[in-house]
């Protein structure tokens, strides 16, 4: 069994607050939108028939509603899982050599700088001339 699921709704649980959170919207949803249908179109003789007829109703849903709320996360969270699988591919097969070949065009242009000024240098040395250009990128 895998340590990292909540065993009564086999959920991820980084997804556990929002699986409850969904089965609590979800019933509430249901069980007004049942209230509201048997208020304004049932035929009940009295309060206590409308209950009963709503809790039926409610009742039959039940044990759909979690199921429901377990499949949506566990959708949401493969979808997740999918989108870091990807993004984590483009930037390995795309972004990271990019990076790279701008970091050695870089250097290597760090190193012509550097190599300019050092000849530079050199040459007022041996002319006898005094240098004092800083040094590139100080």
């Amino acid at each position: 069994m895998d340590s990292n699921r909540e065993s009564p709704l086999s959920v991820a649980r980084g997804w556990l607050p929002w699986s409850l959170g969904l089965i609590l919207v979800m019933t509430a949803s249901w069980t007004t939108l049942i209230v509201w249908y048997e208020v304004s179109y049932g035929e009940h003789k009295s309060l206590l028939e409308a209950a009963i007829t709503v809790g039926g109703k409610a009742g039959m849903a039940a044990p759909l509603i979690p199921l429901f709320a377990v499949l949506i996360v566990s959708v949401l969270d493969t979808l997740g899982g999918f989108i870091m699988v990807t993004a984590r591919y483009l930037t390995d097969k795309w972004l990271k050599p990019l990076i790279e070949k701008r970091r050695a065009e870089g250097r290597q242009q760090a190193i012509a700088e550097i190599r300019e000024w050092n000849n530079r240098r050199l040459e007022a040395e041996k002319k006898g001339e005094p240098f004092d250009e800083p040094l590139p990128f100080t």
